[in-house]
């Protein structure tokens, strides 16, 4: 999984955003590891910690474009989930068919919700402050999603062949040493099935 778009983000300066970037895309090429496991170079490593005590790289602002991204595309009329974390929701019509349309969905939410903590490993980092977990976790938050989304998407295409980029070439190279290679290629079944 790449973060290779540097409109996903803005923080500070150029290379700072670059940074986040890097370690973005890192994190998501190894969702189930630490900042120290994700980084075994020390000197990416302490970079990275760089990254996450400077003060203007926060949660709201690592959010921030993803959400705008997000408000523009709602403006297409549809059905749309929105995962949120408060805890009064306000349903001005029709209450009980949102409620029970959310409850609905509640699987959706809990899967994103173990994509985030079994998946990144959230709960494994030990960064010193609260606002350098809160940028941390936004980032996972991101990866979490992408989790989510390639597991959803191979459920609803099994046999889809693996798009280009979708999983990183080591993956497949390791998956294909394991298995062997595949006739016919890889498709979303037969990698999750490697995968596991």
């Amino acid at each position: 999984m790449r973060f290779d778009r540097t409109g996903l983000f803005k923080v500070g300066d150029r290379r700072r955003t670059q940074r986040l970037v890097t370690v973005t895309t890192a994190l998501a090429q190894n969702p189930n590891g630490t900042l120290p496991t994700t980084f075994t170079n020390w000197k990416d490593l302490r970079a990275a910690y760089r990254l996450f005590a400077e003060t203007d790289v926060t949660h709201d602002a690592i959010v921030a474009p993803h959400t705008q991204r997000v408000v523009q595309a709602c403006q297409v009329p549809g059905e749309y989930l929105l995962i949120e974390d408060t805890t009064t929701l306000s349903f001005n019509t029709h209450p009980a068919r949102r409620i029970v349309g959310c409850h609905i969905q509640r699987w959706l939410i809990e899967e994103f919700h173990k994509a985030l903590k079994t998946g990144t490993q959230v709960e494994a980092s030990q960064l010193a402050t609260g606002r350098a977990l809160q940028a941390l976790g936004a980032v996972l938050s991101l990866v979490a999603l992408r989790l989510l989304e390639t597991k959803l998407y191979a459920r609803a295409f099994p046999d889809q062949p693996v798009r280009p980029g979708q999983f990183a070439a080591e993956l497949i190279r390791l998956l294909a040493a394991r298995v062997g290679r595949l006739h016919g290629g890889w498709t979303q079944r037969t990698v999750w099935r490697g995968i596991a």
